[in-house]
């Protein structure tokens, strides 16, 4: 059934991706998400400083099948699964769907062009696994630096042309990048760097120098930004979810009689609902329903006495 994109709860998690030149720090950025848990792809998280990664659980996961089974099994008190890096996941992807199907495979061992297509299911299937277990995920990725005349611009470092098919799936993606001695993070797309920001963040934040400070970058700017968004947007509509709530069970508490549940059933069908209000009601007139000795009667469509009901 169709729903009013205003009565949709704004989520707190979230898909993203950073990216950019080397040396800039994405990885230790990167560890600096909420109770993170690190795919190591890459085989590179010996570079990032020890004290950044002296407490973070970390795999170095051979395949896709072995993330997979990461992700639905063992990341329990885990908020965010962080996979480094998105170039070397595509390649466990595109290993994957050929060895699934080989006719995607070309007699050289190199993926044909219908394979690059196919990986998109995987992804989703990731995608898809993490959000269902109320986690967020952070893609790291390489930047591809190319010379158009006198002007450089960088794009995310993948297998063909897969970048772009993967990165509308996401809901951000951020250059991390050098101006001078100061470290950036931008979400703004130019003609220098592709960048994505479906969640509002600010166009572009500075990274600290985390020298002698903590590494919680993730958390206190981009996390805490997505939740005040979300609060903001679920604020209004909590208050008119609470106040739903209170006339259903307002109504509901005067029915005495089977036909004033009934009316009460009505009346809901008539409501703009909000949230998970409509069930919210239905279980509250079973319940009392229960309490004078009614039900539901399928065949009838309706509440009549238990007994009626029975018949």
């Amino acid at each position: 059934m169709f729903d009013l994109g205003k009565n949709l709860k704004t989520k707190e998690t979230f898909a993203g991706m950073i990216y950019g030149v080397p040396g800039v720090g994405k990885t230790t950025l990167s560890l600096s998400c909420k109770n993170p848990v690190l795919l190591d792809c890459d085989d590179g998280v010996e570079r990032v400083e020890y004290r950044h990664r002296a407490e973070i659980p970390i795999l170095k996961p051979l395949n896709f099948t072995e993330i997979m089974d990461v992700v639905l099994t063992k990341c329990g008190g885990i908020d965010t699964i962080v996979v480094d890096t998105i170039g070397s996941l595509v390649d466990y992807m595109m290993e994957h769907v050929m060895t699934e199907d080989p006719k995607l495979r070309q007699r050289d061992g190199t993926p044909t062009i219908k394979a690059y297509g196919a990986i998109k299911s995987p992804f989703k299937s990731l995608l898809s696994a993490i959000k269902t277990q109320g986690k967020s995920v952070l893609f790291i990725g390489h930047a591809d630096e190319k010379m158009d005349g006198t002007n450089t611009t960088y794009r995310v470092q993948c297998s063909g042309s897969t970048a772009n098919l993967l990165i509308s799936m996401l809901d951000f993606v951020g250059f991390c990048d050098m101006l001078g001695m100061k470290r950036v993070i931008t979400f703004t797309p130019s003609e220098r760097a592709y960048a994505k920001n479906s969640l509002s963040l600010p166009p572009t934040i500075d990274i600290p120098d985390i020298t002698a400070c903590a590494n919680n970058f993730m958390q206190t700017r981009i996390e805490d930004a997505i939740k005040k968004r979300a609060a903001e947007c679920n604020s209004e509509m909590q208050t008119k979810f609470d106040w739903l709530i209170d006339q259903m069970t307002k109504s509901v508490a005067d029915c005495m009689e089977p036909d004033n549940l009934n009316e009460v059933m009505a009346w809901g069908g008539t409501l703009t609902h909000i949230w998970e209000s409509k069930q919210r009601l239905w279980a509250m007139l079973q319940k009392r329903a229960a309490e004078i000795n009614a039900a539901y009667s399928a065949t009838e469509k309706k509440f009549v006495k238990n007994a009626q009901a029975a018949a």
